[in-house]
């Protein structure tokens, strides 16, 4: 299989498996429509990064300053693709910025429920509490980034991934292994 993006998902807000599953879908859909790349094409890998787990410490910095929602860092989406004269810097901030609300989609869930549906009033302390925690939760869900950065060269399966430019769209290059294909029958045949 050639990779052409592969996405690194790094949060420490906790993704359930359907959140997952869906953000792992929108990324993938979003790459393979915006530069009409075969859908296995599209890697995702999510990493929960959590602090002071048993293969070290997590310590992130911003600002030079541990951050403050949570020490392992902020949620952030890595995107490893393929650059090409086709694909031009605001292609890939449309693609960033599809990415980023694709995120809210997932961990706020439906439109519906950002409205505060069902919420119950309340005053003084626990409107305080409220409040502090819905900022908490608010910070946790808070995407940092999405960094898209370039694969100058690379080699998957033993295989040279080619460049955009060299890579032929799947249907040419379907067209031309067809081609082939019946070339062969057609010598082995005269044998």
């Amino acid at each position: 299989m050639l990779t052409t993006q592969k996405n690194q998902v790094q949060h420490t807000y906790p993704l359930s498996s359907s959140q997952q599953l869906a953000l792992a879908e929108a990324i993938t859909t979003l790459h393979s429509t915006t530069f009409v790349v075969p859908r296995p094409f599209v890697n995702v890998v999510f990493q929960h990064l959590q602090p002071g787990t048993s293969s070290g410490t997590t310590t992130y910095f911003l600002a030079g300053k541990p951050t403050a929602h949570n020490a392992a860092g902020p949620n952030r989406i890595l995107g490893m693709v393929r650059q090409g004269p086709s694909r031009t810097k605001a292609d890939f901030d449309r693609l960033a910025q599809r990415i980023e609300d694709s995120w809210y989609e997932v961990v706020n869930g439906p439109a519906s429920d950002k409205n505060g549906g069902g919420r119950v009033s309340v005053n003084g302390e626990a409107a305080d509490r409220a409040k502090e925690k819905e900022k908490a939760d608010r910070n946790a869900k808070k995407l940092h980034f999405v960094a898209m950065y370039p694969m100058l060269a690379a080699r998957e399966n033993g295989t040279t991934i080619p460049g955009v430019s060299s890579f032929p769209p799947l249907f040419v290059f379907l067209l031309i292994m067809h081609a082939i294909s019946l070339h062969s029958l057609r010598v082995c045949s005269a044998w």
